[in-house]
């Protein structure tokens, strides 16, 4: 092996990866995993609020969704009400609800009644007054999430009966009240209509937008975050330089070494090949540390 291969092997095995180094690196991918986590979060949840500020019933739609945030706890989890066996399981109040809107045309929304299931959870709006709300009834428009409990084809035309209430009992025999929507009836055209399913639910999205309606939720969600991400950056570039200082020195004294190892071989090889001293007088080898000549007894 030449001098350069074993100045490799050298510079290789001075340097091994220590436990502490892989830990600063397994760390610094964590905390950018974190970051970036908070920070699409943040930047979704702005979205999502700015979009529906601009509606009129201050509902965002992103990708052909409307994301609609519940206020009531008619969904909660409740021990009398099993949901374990649905999709969409029980819904927590502030909790972010992804409802996929039902198609506009008459015939797309007729075969759309068609995959309409027990259990599935439908959004729609709702101003009806019945027995089980009639003291609470105003004549107002009341946008509601529920579950449906029983779909009924109608003896004439194509319409459907669907009957809805919430997962939530305060006890057992306590039913929540009831909704139902004639199909043919209840239309975008009335003030009763379904206005989409809900595919899926997201209770911390729902808790940021709910936060960041409040100035301290602005604080905490996009202004800490975004300088939390600053420190660390800048502890990251001092910590940059320093390897960087550390690293010029060690390679500075790798050049030293470097240096008197070879000056130490030049000067091995001077020694091993220069001539040896003789006398100026007979000519004979005077070895180191003589004073008078063997040969001819001259001082030396």
């Amino acid at each position: 092996m030449g001098e350069e291969g074993q100045k490799e092997v050298e510079n290789v095995t001075k340097s091994p990866k220590s436990g502490v180094t892989i830990a600063k690196k397994v760390a610094n991918i964590v905390l950018d995993v974190v970051v970036v986590i908070v920070l699409l979060l943040a930047l979704f949840t702005m979205i999502v609020t700015v979009n529906a500020k601009k509606s009129k019933d201050g509902t965002a739609t992103i990708f052909g969704y409307q994301l609609r945030f519940v206020q009531s706890g008619s969904m909660e989890k409740c021990a009398y009400t099993d949901v374990s066996k649905y999709k969409v399981k029980s819904i927590k109040v502030k909790s972010c609800v992804f409802i996929k809107t039902a198609p506009t045309s008459e015939k797309e929304i007729n075969e759309w009644y068609k995959t309409l299931k027990v259990g599935d959870v439908l959004t729609f709006q709702y101003n009806r007054e019945s027995a089980a709300n009639k003291d609470n009834y105003d004549g107002d428009s009341k946008i509601i999430t529920h579950r449906v409990i029983k779909i009924e084809k109608k003896e004439t035309g194509d319409g459907y009966i669907i009957t809805l209430k919430g997962d939530y009992k305060s006890s057992k025999g306590n039913e929540p009240a009831e909704q139902v929507i004639d199909t043919e009836v209840d239309t975008p055209a009335t003030t009763t209509y379904i206005i989409g399913k809900v595919t899926g639910q997201s209770y911390l999205l729902g808790l940021c937008v709910y936060v960041l309606k409040k100035p301290v939720g602005i604080v905490c969600v996009v202004i800490v975050p975004c300088l939390l991400m600053i420190v660390i950056q800048i502890f990251r570039i001092a910590n940059v330089l320093g390897e960087d200082k550390k690293n010029k020195r060690k390679e500075e004294q790798a050049n030293k070494d470097d240096e008197i190892e070879e000056l130490k071989r030049q000067l091995a090889a001077f020694q091993n090949n220069k001539e040896p001293n003789r006398c100026k007088y007979c000519g004979a080898i005077i070895q180191d540390g003589e004073t008078v000549c063997n040969n001819c007894g001259a001082k030396l």
